[in-house]
């Protein structure tokens, strides 16, 4: 069995699957996680997995004190890019410099691109040849967060507000230099 699912729908998943579903199988947890720490009730259902995949190194860190093993298995990369038409292109990125992105249509909180800010800032300040883009989706239904973060950005940070489909995203990961 491979599930996947987060650590905080796994009571709710064992509520609602047979026993049987794991008897005499091998099973597997595929599992992204976006924090250092672990809940003691959320990480004692991690040994009800024989091994547990996951996305990174920093997460298997985090994991490597639990008894299963764990094998690192990136997210997939799509490397078949279909042409954009040049009319609907946006310039993200300023070519002269090395470019980070940070993608995000998530909630403030659990993306935090302040502490991202504050990180970049102390790491790059105002250098002219590094750039960080924000590309969010939905920032005016959060006006007060976009004004805060309007208000901290220095001339090296840019926040792009738009709608793109997927192979626009995956151009622009693709033309990123780090993300």
């Amino acid at each position: 069995n491979l599930v996947q699912i987060s650590l905080n729908d796994l009571d709710s998943f064992f509520g609602n699957i047979d026993s049987n579903f794991f008897k005499g199988r091998y099973t597997i947890l595929f599992l992204v996680w976006e924090s250092e720490y672990i809940a003691p009730e959320l990480a004692e259902n991690l040994n009800l997995f024989n091994e547990i995949w996951t996305t990174s190194a920093i997460v298997n860190h985090i994991l490597e004190k639990y008894n299963n093993p764990i094998i690192i298995v990136p997210h997939p990369v799509e490397v078949a890019l279909s042409p954009i038409e040049s009319q609907n292109k946006i310039e993200f990125f300023d070519k002269k410099k090395f470019s980070f992105l940070f993608s995000y249509h998530s909630s403030v909180e659990r993306k935090n691109p302040f502490f991202l800010l504050n990180a970049f800032t102390t790491a790059f300040a105002n250098k002219d040849d590094v750039e960080l883009v924000i590309k969010t989706v939905g920032a005016s239904d959060y006006r007060k967060v976009k004004k805060r973060l309007l208000h901290r950005l220095p001339s090296n940070i840019k926040i792009q507000d738009t709608v793109l489909d997927k192979n626009n995203v995956n151009h622009l990961i693709n033309e990123c230099d780090a993300y």
